[in-house]
Protein backbone atom coordinates (compact mmCIF):
# COMPACT_ATOMS: atom_id res chain seq x y z
CA UNK A 1 0.00 0.00 0.00
CA UNK A 2 2.05 3.34 -0.93
CA UNK A 3 1.19 6.46 1.24
CA UNK A 4 -0.56 9.59 0.76
CA UNK A 5 2.68 11.68 0.33
CA UNK A 6 0.33 15.51 0.82
CA UNK A 7 -2.29 13.99 4.04
CA UNK A 8 -0.44 12.26 6.72
CA UNK A 9 -2.96 11.13 9.56
CA UNK A 10 -2.03 9.32 12.78
CA UNK A 11 -4.56 6.95 14.55
CA UNK A 12 -3.00 7.38 18.49
CA UNK A 13 -3.47 4.21 19.73
CA UNK A 14 -1.29 1.66 22.67
CA UNK A 15 -3.09 -1.50 22.61
CA UNK A 16 -5.12 -3.89 20.46
CA UNK A 17 -9.08 -3.64 20.44
CA UNK A 18 -11.69 -5.33 18.91
CA UNK A 19 -12.81 -3.11 15.92
CA UNK A 20 -9.23 -2.95 14.74
CA UNK A 21 -6.88 0.07 14.02
CA UNK A 22 -6.82 2.04 10.25
CA UNK A 23 -3.95 1.57 7.77
CA UNK A 24 -4.77 3.08 4.71
CA UNK A 25 -3.28 5.81 2.28
CA UNK A 26 -3.74 8.46 4.71
CA UNK A 27 -4.05 7.18 8.01
CA UNK A 28 -1.31 5.73 9.99
CA UNK A 29 -1.65 3.84 13.44
CA UNK A 30 0.90 5.47 16.42
CA UNK A 31 1.76 4.13 19.58
CA UNK A 32 1.58 6.10 22.18
CA UNK A 33 3.83 5.86 25.57
CA UNK A 34 5.89 3.53 23.69
CA UNK A 35 8.74 4.43 26.34
CA UNK A 36 6.92 3.35 29.13
CA UNK A 37 4.94 0.35 27.71
CA UNK A 38 5.26 -0.82 24.54
CA UNK A 39 2.26 -3.14 23.44
CA UNK A 40 3.95 -3.08 20.27
CA UNK A 41 0.67 -2.74 18.58
CA UNK A 42 1.97 -0.76 15.17
CA UNK A 43 5.28 -0.62 13.90
CA UNK A 44 5.52 3.60 14.33
CA UNK A 45 6.10 4.56 18.06
CA UNK A 46 6.36 7.74 19.69
CA UNK A 47 9.76 6.99 21.67
CA UNK A 48 11.52 7.09 17.76
CA UNK A 49 13.98 9.76 17.19
CA UNK A 50 15.67 11.75 19.61
CA UNK A 51 13.10 14.36 20.62
CA UNK A 52 10.24 12.83 22.04
CA UNK A 53 8.17 12.68 25.24
CA UNK A 54 7.08 9.44 25.60
CA UNK A 55 8.53 8.81 28.65
CA UNK A 56 6.33 11.69 29.78
CA UNK A 57 3.00 9.44 28.95
CA UNK A 58 1.39 9.71 32.50
CA UNK A 59 0.87 13.24 32.04
CA UNK A 60 0.27 14.15 28.35
CA UNK A 61 -1.29 11.08 27.69
CA UNK A 62 -1.93 11.29 23.63
CA UNK A 63 -0.20 14.45 23.35
CA UNK A 64 3.27 12.74 23.43
CA UNK A 65 2.03 11.37 19.90
CA UNK A 66 1.31 14.83 19.13
CA UNK A 67 4.95 15.90 20.24
CA UNK A 68 6.29 13.28 18.04
CA UNK A 69 4.40 14.32 14.56
CA UNK A 70 5.23 18.06 15.24
CA UNK A 71 9.06 17.03 15.74
CA UNK A 72 9.64 14.23 13.24
CA UNK A 73 6.35 14.79 10.30
CA UNK A 74 6.87 17.68 7.79
CA UNK A 75 7.11 16.11 4.72
CA UNK A 76 3.89 16.96 4.09
CA UNK A 77 1.07 19.51 3.09
CA UNK A 78 -1.71 18.01 5.84
CA UNK A 79 -1.49 16.71 8.93
CA UNK A 80 -3.38 15.09 11.85
CA UNK A 81 -4.36 12.82 14.21
CA UNK A 82 -7.23 10.82 16.03
CA UNK A 83 -7.99 8.65 18.79
CA UNK A 84 -8.04 4.96 18.12
CA UNK A 85 -11.44 4.61 20.25
CA UNK A 86 -12.81 8.38 19.34
CA UNK A 87 -12.57 8.66 15.91
CA UNK A 88 -13.68 10.88 12.47
CA UNK A 89 -14.83 9.65 9.17
CA UNK A 90 -11.78 11.17 6.52
CA UNK A 91 -12.90 8.78 3.60
CA UNK A 92 -15.72 11.22 2.66
CA UNK A 93 -12.60 13.33 1.49
CA UNK A 94 -11.61 13.10 -1.93
CA UNK A 95 -9.33 16.81 -2.24
CA UNK A 96 -7.90 18.39 0.65
CA UNK A 97 -6.26 20.91 -1.61
CA UNK A 98 -10.18 22.01 -2.57
CA UNK A 99 -11.53 21.81 0.97
CA UNK A 100 -8.35 23.79 2.91
CA UNK A 101 -9.01 26.52 -0.04
CA UNK A 102 -12.65 26.79 1.97
CA UNK A 103 -12.06 25.32 5.35
CA UNK A 104 -9.00 26.35 8.10
CA UNK A 105 -9.56 23.41 10.31
CA UNK A 106 -10.83 19.97 9.78
CA UNK A 107 -12.44 18.92 12.77
CA UNK A 108 -14.73 16.43 15.02
CA UNK A 109 -17.63 18.05 16.08
CA UNK A 110 -18.04 19.66 20.06
CA UNK A 111 -19.37 17.53 22.51
CA UNK A 112 -21.96 19.72 24.34
CA UNK A 113 -21.52 19.90 28.19
CA UNK A 114 -24.24 20.02 30.91
CA UNK A 115 -22.12 23.03 32.16
CA UNK A 116 -19.63 25.55 31.38
CA UNK A 117 -16.23 24.34 29.77
CA UNK A 118 -15.11 25.59 33.32
CA UNK A 119 -17.17 24.00 35.60
CA UNK A 120 -17.13 21.03 33.98
CA UNK A 121 -13.15 21.05 34.65
CA UNK A 122 -13.98 21.99 38.06
CA UNK A 123 -16.34 18.95 38.76
CA UNK A 124 -14.37 16.32 37.24
CA UNK A 125 -10.51 17.23 37.66
CA UNK A 126 -8.64 19.76 39.81
CA UNK A 127 -9.73 23.33 39.33
CA UNK A 128 -6.36 24.95 40.16
CA UNK A 129 -4.90 23.58 37.38
CA UNK A 130 -7.26 25.38 35.42
CA UNK A 131 -6.89 28.19 37.33
CA UNK A 132 -3.01 28.13 36.62
CA UNK A 133 -3.71 28.23 32.83
CA UNK A 134 -6.06 31.22 33.07
CA UNK A 135 -2.91 33.07 34.89
CA UNK A 136 -0.30 31.88 32.17
CA UNK A 137 -3.15 33.28 29.32
CA UNK A 138 -3.48 36.66 31.51
CA UNK A 139 0.23 36.93 31.60
CA UNK A 140 1.93 35.77 28.85
CA UNK A 141 -1.01 35.38 25.47
CA UNK A 142 -3.45 38.36 26.70
CA UNK A 143 -4.61 38.15 22.91
CA UNK A 144 -6.22 35.09 23.96
CA UNK A 145 -8.11 36.52 27.09
CA UNK A 146 -11.32 37.46 25.49
CA UNK A 147 -11.51 33.89 23.74
CA UNK A 148 -10.86 32.07 27.08
CA UNK A 149 -13.81 34.10 28.55
CA UNK A 150 -16.18 33.56 26.42
CA UNK A 151 -15.97 29.83 25.17
CA UNK A 152 -13.70 28.20 28.20
CA UNK A 153 -15.34 30.34 31.00
CA UNK A 154 -18.77 31.19 29.27
CA UNK A 155 -19.61 28.23 26.63
CA UNK A 156 -20.49 24.73 26.79
CA UNK A 157 -19.14 23.35 23.79
CA UNK A 158 -15.07 21.43 23.86
CA UNK A 159 -13.40 20.12 20.75
CA UNK A 160 -12.43 16.39 22.61
CA UNK A 161 -9.76 13.66 21.96
CA UNK A 162 -7.22 15.80 20.35
CA UNK A 163 -9.17 14.66 16.32
CA UNK A 164 -8.29 17.28 13.92
CA UNK A 165 -6.22 17.82 10.77
CA UNK A 166 -4.46 21.21 9.85
CA UNK A 167 -2.01 22.24 6.68
CA UNK A 168 1.19 21.34 8.43
CA UNK A 169 2.38 25.28 9.19
CA UNK A 170 -0.33 25.49 11.28
CA UNK A 171 -0.20 21.89 13.00
CA UNK A 172 3.10 23.38 13.79
CA UNK A 173 2.24 26.80 15.36
CA UNK A 174 -0.33 25.33 17.33
CA UNK A 175 1.39 22.29 18.95
CA UNK A 176 4.06 25.15 19.34
CA UNK A 177 1.47 27.06 21.57
CA UNK A 178 0.27 24.04 23.56
CA UNK A 179 3.87 22.48 24.79
CA UNK A 180 5.02 26.40 25.51
CA UNK A 181 2.05 26.93 27.57
CA UNK A 182 2.25 23.22 29.20
CA UNK A 183 6.08 24.20 29.83
CA UNK A 184 5.09 27.08 31.74
CA UNK A 185 2.20 25.36 33.74
CA UNK A 186 5.11 22.82 35.22
CA UNK A 187 7.48 25.65 35.66
CA UNK A 188 4.34 27.25 37.94
CA UNK A 189 4.28 23.98 39.44
CA UNK A 190 8.04 24.10 40.55
CA UNK A 191 8.63 21.00 39.15
CA UNK A 192 10.77 19.79 36.18
CA UNK A 193 10.32 17.55 33.01
CA UNK A 194 12.81 15.38 33.76
CA UNK A 195 12.67 11.67 35.59
CA UNK A 196 11.51 13.44 38.77
CA UNK A 197 8.37 14.74 37.15
CA UNK A 198 6.50 11.36 37.77
CA UNK A 199 6.83 11.88 41.41
CA UNK A 200 6.38 14.96 41.69
CA UNK A 201 3.11 15.41 39.58
CA UNK A 202 2.23 12.00 41.75
CA UNK A 203 2.49 13.87 44.97
CA UNK A 204 0.90 17.12 43.83
CA UNK A 205 -2.17 15.23 42.65
CA UNK A 206 -2.60 13.18 45.42
CA UNK A 207 -2.55 16.46 47.94
CA UNK A 208 -4.90 17.97 45.43
CA UNK A 209 -7.18 14.93 45.66
CA UNK A 210 -7.15 14.55 49.47
CA UNK A 211 -7.92 18.42 50.10
CA UNK A 212 -10.62 18.33 47.50
CA UNK A 213 -12.24 15.22 48.15
CA UNK A 214 -11.69 14.51 51.84
CA UNK A 215 -9.80 11.16 51.63
CA UNK A 216 -7.18 9.79 49.75
CA UNK A 217 -7.36 8.64 46.37
CA UNK A 218 -7.57 5.20 45.11
CA UNK A 219 -4.48 4.02 42.25
CA UNK A 220 -7.02 4.11 39.59
CA UNK A 221 -8.39 7.58 40.56
CA UNK A 222 -5.06 8.96 40.94
CA UNK A 223 -3.33 7.87 37.81
CA UNK A 224 -6.21 8.98 35.85
CA UNK A 225 -6.07 12.60 37.55
CA UNK A 226 -2.42 12.36 36.82
CA UNK A 227 -2.79 13.07 33.33
CA UNK A 228 -3.65 16.65 33.90
CA UNK A 229 -1.32 17.86 30.73
CA UNK A 230 -4.32 15.91 28.73
CA UNK A 231 -6.78 17.41 30.29
CA UNK A 232 -5.82 20.99 30.34
CA UNK A 233 -4.28 20.32 26.50
CA UNK A 234 -8.37 19.58 25.60
CA UNK A 235 -9.26 23.10 27.41
CA UNK A 236 -6.79 25.00 25.22
CA UNK A 237 -7.55 23.48 21.81
CA UNK A 238 -11.06 24.84 22.31
CA UNK A 239 -9.76 27.93 22.78
CA UNK A 240 -7.09 28.01 20.12
CA UNK A 241 -9.76 26.82 17.40
CA UNK A 242 -12.18 29.40 18.25
CA UNK A 243 -9.72 32.24 18.16
CA UNK A 244 -7.87 31.13 14.90
CA UNK A 245 -10.34 29.15 12.96
CA UNK A 246 -13.62 30.58 12.45
CA UNK A 247 -14.29 28.27 8.82
CA UNK A 248 -14.57 24.98 10.34
CA UNK A 249 -14.91 21.19 8.49
CA UNK A 250 -16.83 19.62 10.80
CA UNK A 251 -17.15 15.83 10.97
CA UNK A 252 -18.92 13.44 13.97
CA UNK A 253 -17.52 12.52 16.77
CA UNK A 254 -17.83 8.44 16.79
CA UNK A 255 -17.51 6.51 19.35
CA UNK A 256 -16.29 3.23 18.43
CA UNK A 257 -17.63 1.04 21.32
CA UNK A 258 -21.27 2.24 20.57
CA UNK A 259 -20.77 1.91 16.89
CA UNK A 260 -19.90 -1.98 17.22
CA UNK A 261 -22.67 -4.75 17.10
CA UNK A 262 -23.45 -7.23 19.60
Amino acid sequence: MEKNKDVRVFMLCHKEVPYGLIDNEIITPLECGAAVVDNDVCELKDNQGEDNISEYNFFYLEDTAMYWIWKHVNDCKYKGQMHYRRRIDLSRIYDFDELFRHYDIIVSEPIYLHCTVREHYNERHIMNDLLIIENIIEESYPEYKETYETYIANDNRIFSSNMFVLPTEEYNKYCEFLFEILDKYVDKLGMKRDKTLKNDIREYVQYALYQKEGELPNEEWLTYQMRTAAYLAERIFTMYVFHHFPNRFILPYIKMEESMEY
